[in-house]
């Protein structure tokens, strides 16, 4: 489905001396507001990646990701939002990606739209575009910043509420 969407590249680059209208159906105003649609990654390729330290230490002592869980835990997440009237759309998985299931480190929500970051481990980047272009084809408009060597990920970025953003 997503083979046939065009590459990120060809989508404009953001830039902070043009002023961009908020978005009307997708975008965030506060991590406090109401909920009414969500991006979600499949846990299906699920793996612990030796990324940091702690991770190589607790893979050493035995740890391993158990996707089973993480499908109950997932559909348990998915049913709750659900019941409460949020519109759930799912990213599909991608073998290779055994993080997708965090789609909020590789890109984050602002009013404006999508915003695709640079993740510091080689092996999420890939994951930021691949998000992108799903939210692309649902509609939802895209930021593509230039990061040069800097990296960005969701857990450093929150918007607060309307007009503060804390990274």
């Amino acid at each position: 489905m997503l083979d046939a969407l065009p590459a990120l590249r060809e989508y404009p680059r953001f830039s902070p001396n043009q002023p961009r209208p908020l978005s009307t159906r997708f975008g965030v105003s506060s991590e406090t507001g109401v909920l009414t649609d969500v991006m979600l990654g499949s846990p299906a390729y699920l793996e612990a990646v030796a990324c940091c330290a702690v991770t190589a230490a607790n893979l050493r002592d035995g740890f391993a990701a158990c996707r089973d869980t993480a499908r109950h835990q997932h559909d348990g997440l998915r049913a709750a939002l659900a019941a409460e009237g949020v519109r759930c759309h799912y990213a599909p998985a991608v073998a290779g990606m055994p993080d997708m299931a965090f789609v909020r480190d590789a890109v984050t929500m602002t009013p404006w739209g999508l915003m695709r970051l640079s993740p510091a481990q080689p092996h999420r980047r890939a994951e930021a575009e691949h998000i992108a272009r799903f939210a692309r084809h649902l509609g939802v408009p895209l930021l593509t910043p230039d990061f040069g060597d800097a990296t960005a990920e969701g857990g450093d970025i929150a918007v607060v509420r309307p007009g503060l953003l804390v990274i």
